[in-house]
């Protein structure tokens, strides 16, 4: 299913992206971010959910994401920017390992991060008011080429059947296809192309920044062809998560990705090896889990760690799961919030902690897509990976897995693990690394 999913995408491409050019790529389909996207979760299921109001949601969706970027031009307005000739671009605490004197780091933000940057240079630093004027110009220009085009259902189920895919394919992509050129997604992607663009015209020589094959990161690569950029990868690679995957056809077609690839360890550069071939994939080392290198085995307490991700709606299915099956250990349970969840401490029934001291104190967790599964076993942790209704698994593979609470046992820490997976260098090693590049 993995690999039609993805020539599916890839077919598709050739006909989008000759009428909306460089808008294919920011779009969801293409995108097929299954952190955020149901399609390959519920092609994979045999689900079909429909949309109601489909375009109504999408305008109106696309008028708040517009007031929304409003918001945060004013929010995190700068009146004066000094950019160095290579810049960091990012999430918080994902890249600033990599913070030297001679680079500038570009923060993107997220939902509830706006606080934690603070007053740091970002992304939205870049606008300038007239892409306020332009934007909507060319959102409606977009929107309607896509809505006097008559052919996507045909097509989708066309291409569907030549790739061996049920031809449930549109119905299920219908609403990604439909957010990308007439909703947030396409608001989202105009605003980054342009600022993207405006941060071309300073002098960047050197371009580094957080690989996880998100619309922003295509838009940051069509502004810069022709400067070198090297994506860092702060994730362990699963390989459901089709947004960090693309099929040949792509290449192809003239998809827009980085020119070298860090990695945190050996297991990541063996999977991403065939992607993007040997010599553009380099073991960098984890930015994010150093904590892990000396990490020893503790006595643990009856604790039972759940890991939400940013996706809200797979968290409703992961908290209806842990009511239904694990409400008796309610004084047990610890949940570890997503920094992108919208999921609160106050909508919780639950104890809410942090990720470090649960992995201290949990003798098994339950997750359903985080590459915290492996950060469990360096603390000898098992995982329980609960099957939920609409959702398929994207963990790591190799994880020590326990059907119920009461198969988990304490496992003894396996250091080979964490050497294949995580590879841990210095900050200095880090530069000297990618100065090489």
């Amino acid at each position: 299913m993995r690999e039609k999913y993805l020539r599916f995408t890839a077919l598709l491409g050739l006909t989008y992206s000759k009428i909306f050019g460089n808008i294919w790529w920011y779009s969801l389909v293409h995108e097929k971010n299954t952190s955020i996207s149901k399609a390959y979760h519920h092609l994979c299921k045999g689900i079909v959910e429909k949309e109601r109001f489909l375009l109504l949601k999408c305008f109106i969706l696309a008028i708040k994401k517009y007031f929304t970027f409003i918001y945060r031009y004013f929010y995190f307005w700068k009146k004066d920017i000094k950019v160095e000739s290579e810049i960091l671009v990012g999430y918080t605490n994902l890249i600033d390992s990599l913070k030297t004197d001679s680079n500038t780091i570009i923060y993107i933000p997220q939902r509830k991060d706006y606080k934690l940057i603070g007053n740091k240079l970002v992304i939205d630093n870049f606008l300038n008011w007239t892409d306020f004027i332009f934007i909507p110009f060319k959102y409606i220009v977009i929107a309607l080429i896509f809505l006097f085009c008559h052919y996507h259902k045909k097509l989708f189920i066309t291409i569907a059947l030549i790739v061996g895919l049920s031809r449930q394919a549109y119905d299920v992509d219908k609403s990604d296809l439909y957010h990308s050129f007439m909703g947030e997604v396409l608001v989202e992607g105009l605003f980054f192309e342009r600022a993207f663009k405006n941060l071309a015209k300073r002098n960047i020589k050197k371009i580094i920044y957080v690989y996880e094959g998100r619309a922003w990161e295509k838009a940051l690569c069509i502004a810069f062809p022709y400067t070198k950029k090297i994506g860092v990868m702060c994730s362990l690679p699963c390989l459901n998560t089709l947004q960090m995957f693309y099929d040949i056809i792509d290449i192809y077609n003239g998809m827009p990705k980085p020119d070298y690839l860090g990695v945190m360890g050996r297991k990541s550069k063996e999977i991403m090896d065939e992607v993007y071939g040997k010599d553009k994939v380099f073991i960098l080392g984890t930015t994010r889990h150093g904590y892990l290198e000396n990490v020893e085995q503790s006595k643990k307490e009856k604790i039972i760690g759940i890991i939400f991700s940013s996706n809200d709606d797979m968290n409703k299915e992961l908290y209806d799961y842990i009511f239904e099956n694990y409400d008796k250990y309610v004084l047990q349970i610890r949940i570890a919030l997503h920094p992108d969840c919208n999921s609160t401490q106050d909508s919780c029934l639950y104890i809410v902690d942090d990720l470090k001291s649960i992995l201290e104190k949990a003798f098994v967790i339950i997750v359903t897509n985080s590459s915290v599964a492996m950060e469990a076993m360096a603390y000898g942790i098992p995982s329980i990976i609960p099957e939920l209704k609409s959702y398929v698994s994207m963990i790591p593979e190799g994880i020590v897995i326990c059907k119920d609470i009461s198969e988990a046992e304490i496992i003894e820490v396996d250091r080979n693990i964490i050497k294949n997976n995580f590879t841990f260098i210095t900050k200095e090693r880090m530069r000297e690394i990618i100065n090489a590049i």
